[in-house]
């Protein structure tokens, strides 16, 4: 796992020297064991990389990497998880190594077939390749957009990088604000590619990959998609025949699963799991103590027992057996982790979750590299609460006529609402079907960054939060409760969940993965009939008899639990002076937000009129994020 930047100026003058290298220490916890940098081109290509050294720990794996006689040269933050065979292909071509590096196979690889490369890789990526001999750089991000990627164009120059910093140092940067993309934030808690907080920089979205000609000709490049979710959603297409029996797709779940872990168990460094005591890290803790033998796993807990999940997590650890270590969160160490988080995430982050997440990956990190997490299990396989809430509702909102649902609307237009008018809009007040799902979500968050000044309610709509996930091809089709899936799959999951784990680890020099996401299970779970997760009013079903193989369901059958802070009592509790601090009257001028709004959505949460923790805490974020760009 790595930090990555590269740059082309067609007209000559890519960053180079002291600027570069600064741009490198800009990313040095991504990448603690080295680093390097290069010039090329007459000084039109410029790259850099910091290393964190996991497959093949010798100077022969680092970065740039170099092919044969220089005309090649990569920068790679990753994990080709099918290294092995795709070395042995090559081998076979007549390629010879000089590392056992998956850097060095993915190199050999787009030598040999450019961009037809992509199709053949497997893992988590995001890298920029340079052939000098055929005048391209290649800039591509994996299937899932695991790995980040930033895009910057402007000025005659263009430039990616795993995060933000290093293309803030640009002399052309200005730091302008995207108003839309600050909408996004406060309502979702992320800005979702391909938008950044800044009006000069994008992201190139997930399986996609960006082009551009060293001559400089042609017109200005934009991302191109070389994968979608839709071209492994045809069940004729599927590992395992559609009208297979359950017994079949299960036994298909498990060997994928079981692969996947032990592929991503690969490494030439110690690796753990981190371990909820929920399914699906359950799952994946259960399967990599069968193949490993020996395991550290880690947990987080809180004094809240409505949060803490600890002692589920406990009960696996020892009915599998791994080494298992705890970590008890305060409000203490909340705001003391603030600052760092801060810097981690170089982008206003507003998911609560990201704060245990950080804690627990420097806490793992005391004794591992690499952490298996189980994050991807509730996209694919049916697990949040507001499917199954839907998936209920679903057959009696479709009576609600149109009238019904706008007087709905027009009766729970007010913010903040009271718990039972945020009830009503969010089942009833949909604009229709195709945005029932959006709505649900996130309808209620844009009535409260409206009511705080961030835009009308409307740009809800406009801002690409609904157009850029995939439930409206989905729902032509006709099927609401895949179409939830693929949602979250095209958009929660990326931009909030995978940010969400790749900043905070990285921000401890850990490299995490996360198996249930392995293109092994993709396969299987995209074409997968919705009924073998959503069976008797609960989800994840065929999962569940996959780690009932292993786990007792006595140790996993209970309610969901979220992974987050119990913010609904720290916030005006623990954390009180802190939360009025930020959100202090000059404070919010400054940032350009409504005070008397923020005022009046603070008083409804403190009097127990509704809960609005899962905005409070995005606008804290945002403020004190905006607040620190003023004074830097």
């Amino acid at each position: 796992m790595c930090g990555i930047v590269a740059f082309f100026a067609p007209g000559g003058g890519a960053p180079h020297g002291p600027l570069l290298e600064a741009m490198n220490r800009d990313q040095a916890l991504r990448g603690p064991d080295g680093g390097g940098t290069q010039v090329l081109a007459q000084g039109r290509v410029s790259l850099a990389h910091t290393r964190l050294a996991v497959l093949d720990l010798s100077e022969a794996a680092g970065q740039p990497m170099a092919g044969p006689g220089q005309r090649h040269w990569l920068v790679f933050n990753g994990e080709i998880y099918n290294h092995r065979e795709l070395r042995r292909e090559l081998e076979g071509a007549g390629e010879t190594f000089v590392s056992t590096s998956d850097t060095e196979v993915l190199l050999r690889m787009l030598m040999r077939h450019g961009a037809g490369a992509l199709d053949r890789l497997e893992g988590m990526f995001a890298f920029v390749h340079v052939d000098l001999e055929r005048g391209v750089m290649l800039a591509a991000r994996d299937r899932l957009g695991i790995k980040p990627l930033y895009f910057y164009q402007g000025g005659g120059l263009f430039g990616f990088s795993s995060t933000l910093a290093p293309l803030r140092r640009l002399p052309g940067f200005t730091g302008a604000i995207d108003p839309m993309a600050r909408f996004e934030m406060l309502v979702s808690k992320y800005v979702a590619a391909p938008r950044s907080i800044y009006q000069q920089i994008g992201k190139v979205p997930p399986g996609s990959f960006v082009r551009l000609n060293l001559d400089g000709q042609g017109p200005v490049p934009e991302p191109q998609a070389w994968w979608t979710i839709g071209q492994w959603l045809d069940p004729q297409a599927a590992p395992v025949a559609p009208d297979a029996s359950e017994d079949v797709w299960e036994e298909a779940l498990a060997q994928a699963v079981e692969r996947s872990v032990s592929r991503q168990l690969v490494a030439d460094v110690p690796v753990g799991v981190l371990l909820s005591g929920g399914i699906d890290s359950s799952l994946v803790a259960a399967t990599a103590m069968r193949l490993a033998g020996g395991v550290d796993t880690f947990c987080v807990g809180y004094a809240e027992g409505a949060y803490d999940e600890s002692r589920h997590a406990r009960a696996v650890a020892a009915h599998i057996g791994s080494r298992h270590h705890e970590l008890l969160v305060s409000p203490q160490q909340v705001l003391q982790a603030l600052t760092s988080i801060a810097e981690a995430y170089d982008e206003p982050f507003g998911d609560a979750s990201a704060v245990p997440t950080y804690l627990l990956s420097r806490f793992a990190r005391e004794r591992v590299t690499v952490v298996l997490s189980g994050d991807g299990g509730d996209e694919q396989f049916f697990g949040y609460t507001r499917h199954h809430l839907l998936a209920r509702a679903l057959p009696w909102l479709r009576l609600v006529p149109g009238p019904a649902r706008r007087l709905a609307a027009t009766l729970t237009s007010r913010a903040p609402r009271g718990r039972l008018a945020h009830a009503l809009s969010a089942f009833f007040a949909f604009p229709d079907e195709s945005r029932l799902y959006t709505h649900h979500v996130l309808d209620n968050f844009a009535a409260q960054a409206e009511l705080c000044g961030a835009g009308p309610r409307a740009m809800l709509w406009d801002s690409g939060l609904h157009t850029r996930s995939v439930e409206g091809a989905s729902l032509a089709r006709g099927d609401f409760l895949k179409a939830m899936l693929l949602a979250d799959l095209g958009g929660y999951m990326v931009d909030d969940c995978l940010t969400k784990v790749d900043r905070a680890s990285m921000a401890c020099s850990l490299e995490a993965r996360v198996p249930l996401l392995d293109e092994l299970i993709l396969r299987l779970s995209l074409p997968m009939p919705v009924g073998l997760s959503w069976r008797g009013g609960m989800g994840k079903h065929l999962l569940r008899r996959v780690l009932a193989r292993s786990v007792p369901r006595a140790l996993f059958e209970r309610p969901k639990m979220g992974f987050g802070l119990p913010l609904d009592g720290w916030l005006f509790g623990p954390l009180r002076d802190f939360t009025e601090e930020v959100l202090s009257r000059n404070n919010l001028l400054v940032a350009g937000l409504d005070p008397d709004g923020v005022q009046r959505i603070m008083a409804a949460h403190k009097a127990g009129r509704a809960d609005h923790q899962y905005f409070l805490w995005p606008l804290i974020c945002y403020v004190r994020w905006y607040l620190a760009q003023a004074a830097s």
